[in-house]
């Protein structure tokens, strides 16, 4: 049989996955998702040498994620989602930089990347429930120049999403939607790489009860020169959202929403205000809605003029 693709996904099939299914060897696209397959994924997964497309989500399946998926020289689609698999994301195995798109979920991390080519989705990276580790390790830089939508959710042990010393990060990004990090401190640290940023639209920070800054450092244009949309909310440990160096890169805001930050006593600080190049005024040209409610410290729009 010279299958090329075989589909039987939203069924109720149960058990292991058929053996009988690694012989296909012509198979260019395999999607089981939706059932009830219990057991392991077979490690003799490169016998799919012409495979693209590989949907397996939303079952019951277990064990570690087979090293073999690392063989398949054309694999563009990965969604291994929803399914109870342990271990960790054999990084140096998955081509990642090959991926159009993917969805992995291991214990309580959830990977995800919905990607360009023959997809109607934004690139989207989504990552929940990680526990004393930093998402953005080695393995996912592989990504970082790609996504356009971030969201990340309860995960512990995150104190930065960017710092100086990464390189092609978040190019493309266009939204940052950040929930329940208990040790996020900020957003971006130090002087990042040109354009890191440059596209971003929208952030919205809620529930980060150690964070302190949103940019720290000196910030130069293209940084944030797109930003339209801020909201913060539970945001208890954070003084002041912007350094003075920041507000030049501001000039397309047109939203910004903060609500129950009990530090919060300004929105522009005079950190910064030592670096070359600092806007000498505040102003925001486009900004057409402020909401500041619930914050019990806020002194003043600025906290040199305080």
């Amino acid at each position: 049989m010279e299958l090329v693709v075989l589909d039987i996904s939203t069924n109720q099939f149960s058990g292991d996955l058929p053996s009988c299914i690694t012989k296909l060897k012509k198979l260019q696209k395999l999607d089981l998702q939706s059932n009830m397959f219990m057991g392991e994924i077979s490690n003799t997964l490169n016998s799919w040498t012409e495979l693209a497309e590989l949907n397996l989500s939303n079952n019951k399946l277990t064990g570690e994620i087979p090293s073999g998926l690392g063989d398949l020289p054309v694999l563009m689609y990965l969604d291994l989602g929803r399914n109870l698999l342990s271990g960790g994301i054999p990084a140096e195995d998955v081509r990642l930089k090959e991926l159009l798109r993917f969805n992995i979920s291991v214990d309580k991390y959830n990977y995800e990347f919905i990607g360009d080519s023959g997809y109607e989705f934004p690139n989207e990276l989504r990552l929940a429930g990680f526990s004393n580790s930093v998402p953005f390790e080695a393995k996912m830089k592989a990504l970082t120049s790609r996504i356009e939508d971030l969201v990340i959710e309860s995960t512990e042990g995150l104190v930065s999403i960017a710092c100086e010393s990464d390189e092609e990060s978040f190019l493309k990004l266009k939204t940052i939607d950040i929930c329940d990090c208990g040790h996020l401190k900020e957003m971006c640290k130090g002087l990042l790489l040109a354009g890191s940023f440059e596209r971003l639209e929208r952030v919205t920070l809620y529930k980060l009860r150690q964070m302190e800054h949103l940019w720290r450092g000196p910030v130069e244009p293209p940084y944030q020169v797109n930003l339209k949309y801020i909201s913060l909310e539970s945001c208890k440990a954070i003084k002041s959202l912007f350094p003075q160096s920041v507000v030049k890169c501001l000039m397309q805001l047109q939203e910004l929403d903060v609500a129950e930050c009990k530090k919060l006593e300004g929105i522009i600080s005079d950190k910064g205000a030592e670096y070359e190049n600092v806007a000498k005024t505040i102003e925001f040209p486009k900004l057409n809605s402020l909401r500041l409610v619930l914050l019990p410290r806020f002194k003043s729009f600025s906290t040199t003029m305080m």
